[in-house]
């Protein structure tokens, strides 16, 4: 039977919207959504992934390692980023450090299993992988693909890990050089993402290898928003201000959890097998732990509510440096040296860097978040930071002895053209 609120539904605002893998989940229990909806045309990914399959206890268990995994990931990264919008994809990072995984080995191989909370072997965690990346594909919304670069430097990559990579995970190992990795590796991500994301690698540098995952959501709400009825009305920030936002409405019966602390929905996409989940607290609050408190929804807490809704519509992207999340996560090593001798000879290294660019946005239709989570590796000592220097306005000069630090010229430069 469905129950009216006796009280007003909160407006949900955007800064509550920062985890993908959080908003966008696989229907478990408690979806309810109106039926009659067309099936549209299946995106392919890169490589289809063959179907495997796993017992529910193993499936279980990774679950769990995963779930602690994100826990931790979200405390070094969404947590710590306050008053901003966000969007962030857990599953890309965990995605992209298991392929690291994949072709590690000897300490770094323990490194990572720590790093990503597992003490599963790696046989069936790539086995769980290979289920879900089967599973998570085989409707239209959702498209994963994993890719490898290698530039060079004496790298090659082992047939057994080049197989691993397509067999299990969909993905291929590509060569190009360091000059051409940024234009192939960008042209790349821009296919996957449906040209979300332009510009994921800026420019040449001295790494010799990429491990690049992308995930690329697209789906349209169950019971669309009328655009009639989307309207300019106000919206209260962390700070206190208020903005002008279109505001979208919709009055149709939803699945919602009503705790003292929050109120939160579960909104379904076409074909039932995704929704967005939306939280929002019930006093004002840019707390991001909200999203560690999972599952938001359950069958114990929720119930069916006949919901007026008003959801603003938006649109933002997000950048992530994860290289001091690396860190935090318990892989710091791997700055110094990563053993990556299971991928192929000359593949060991250090790793220079880790990011993530993410998008998502959300209207009357429905809901499209993209993200393409980036590791590259290096040759030769540890991890320096970089630094851009252009002398484009006056600077000073001089030249000294390196061992006595004794001056012998020195000058100042305002104009080198006279």
């Amino acid at each position: 039977m469905h129950t009216a609120l006796d009280r007003n539904m909160p407006k949900l605002s955007p800064p509550l919207l920062a985890c993908f893998t959080t908003a966008l989940t696989a229907i478990t229990v408690g979806c309810h959504s109106a039926e009659g909806d067309d099936s549209q045309s299946a995106r392919v990914a890169l490589v289809s992934v063959r179907e495997i399959k796993v017992p529910a206890d193993l499936r279980a268990t990774a679950d769990l390692e995963t779930a602690k995994f994100n826990r931790d990931l979200l405390a070094e990264t969404v947590e710590k980023r306050q008053n901003e919008n966000l969007v962030f994809s857990p599953f890309g990072v965990e995605m992209a450090l298991q392929l690291l995984w994949e072709g590690s080995s000897g300490s770094t191989r323990t490194t990572i299993a720590q790093g990503l909370r597992s003490k599963m072997p790696l046989d069936d965690r790539r086995k769980v992988a290979q289920a879900y990346l089967h599973e998570l594909q085989q409707g239209p919304e959702l498209r994963i693909a994993n890719g490898l670069w290698v530039t060079g430097g004496g790298a090659v990559i082992s047939p057994e890990y080049s197989r691993i990579l397509y067999d299990s995970y969909g993905g291929v190992a590509k060569t190009t050089t360091w000059a051409t990795a940024p234009t192939d590796i960008n042209d790349w991500v821009r296919a996957q993402t449906n040209g979300k994301i332009d510009k994921f690698l800026d420019k040449p540098g001295e790494e010799f290898l990429y491990l690049v995952n992308a995930v690329s959501f697209s789906g349209r709400w169950d019971k669309p928003f009328d655009k009639t009825q989307t309207h300019i009305e106000g919206f209260k920030t962390t700070d206190g201000k208020e903005v002008p936002v279109q505001m979208m409405h919709a009055y149709q019966v939803l699945t919602a959890a009503v705790t003292p602390t929050y109120t939160a929905i579960a909104i379904p996409f076409k074909n039932k097998r995704f929704e967005m989940v939306l939280r929002i607290d019930t006093a004002l609050s840019s707390d991001r732990r909200m999203f560690l408190n999972e599952p938001l929804i359950t069958a114990a807490n929720s119930q069916q509510y006949q919901v007026r809704l008003a959801l603003p519509k938006f649109e933002f992207r997000t950048s992530w440096d994860l290289m001091e999340t690396i860190t935090a996560l318990g892989m710091g090593s791997l700055k110094n040296h990563a053993d990556l001798t299971a991928m192929g000879p000359g593949c060991s290294g250090i790793l220079s860097s880790a990011w993530q660019k993410a998008y998502i946005h959300v209207d009357e239709d429905g809901a499209e978040a993209v993200a393409a989570t980036g590791l590259a590796m290096k040759k030769g000592g540890p991890h320096h930071e970089r630094l851009e220097l252009k002398f484009d306005r006056p600077f000073a000069w001089m030249i000294q002895d390196c061992a006595t630090h004794k001056v012998v010229f020195l000058g100042y430069v305002n104009n080198p053209k006279t």
